[in-house]
């Protein structure tokens, strides 16, 4: 069904948004059952719904990005820039489990035709699934597109799924981030350092340099390093221990320094 015809069509009210239908893409075959039987196939099995780029109208171009859990990377193709931060930005957080990029397909059957929406992003804490629509701000606030953001919530809380929808980023957030980005491959060097800032747990940067500065006897500095720098190890490896999800930090919109406060993921799981 066209686009305009499809809004038209959740606009009258005419189409119930439970009665809509999950498709996913499991290891190249579908895989279809009713949202309010939702159930999420095995992870590894889970392939994107659609190749990004390749269908009619696309205007994107694949931004290739690694999620890593335990040490092991899984590729994820996503569809912007502003799609591969918010996943670097969910990544970071340690209470994010799986990651996935274009989940799934909603579809929904009408005698005038098929209703369908794709997902960009999908991400599980525990045992709860969350479900997000990525849109620059500009966008998310035009009124077709609310229209069909708050279609697809409604039907997938029949499936107790979360939606949300995550707009523009600002330039120093995106700057922290791709910092953090660099940091993102295992290290066993800078993960033994950050079990011995865990020890302590530093509430800032600069606290948590001054832990490793004081247990490698290295001297003081005033600023960040630059990447790789061997006298501001401390500070790589706090860098390390926000990019794996081990502290966080309540404010990525400020930049990085020696004051930015840092919040233990151990003491959020109390």
């Amino acid at each position: 069904m066209p686009r305009v015809d499809a809004e038209a069509l959740i606009a009258s009210g005419d189409l119930d948004p439970g009665r809509c239908q999950i498709v996913w893409n499991v290891r190249d075959r579908a895989v279809i059952h009713p949202v309010s039987q939702m159930q999420v196939p095995s992870l590894e099995a889970v392939k994107s719904v659609r190749r990004i780029g390749t269908y009619k109208g696309a205007q994107s171009r694949i931004a290739m990005y690694p999620v890593i859990r335990e040490g092991k990377a899984t590729m994820l193709e996503l569809e912007s820039q502003l799609e591969r931060f918010h996943a670097l930005k969910l990544s970071l957080d340690p209470r994010v489990s799986d990651l996935l990029a274009q989940p799934f397909l909603m579809l929904w059957r009408h005698p005038r035709g098929s209703v369908l929406h794709v997902p960009d992003l999908a991400a599980r804490r525990g045992q709860e699934w969350t479900v997000y629509a990525v849109k620059p701000d500009e966008r998310s606030s035009e009124e077709r597109v609310r229209l069909m953001f708050d279609f697809a919530a409604e039907a997938l809380r029949c499936a107790r799924v979360g939606f949300e929808v995550r707009g523009s980023l600002s330039k120093q957030q995106r700057v922290n981030l791709d910092r953090l980005a660099r940091y993102r491959v295992y290290d066993a060097g800078l993960e033994a350092l950050v079990e011995v800032a865990a020890l302590r747990r530093p509430r800032t940067m600069g606290g948590f340099y001054g832990v490793i500065r004081g247990h490698l006897g290295f001297g003081q500095t005033l600023d960040l390093p630059s990447v790789g720098c061997p006298s501001l190890v401390g500070l790589d490896a706090a860098l390390y221990a926000l990019a794996h999800g081990h502290v966080g930090t309540p404010d990525l919109d400020q930049p990085i320094r020696l004051a930015t406060p840092l919040l233990w993921a151990a003491d959020q799981e109390r």
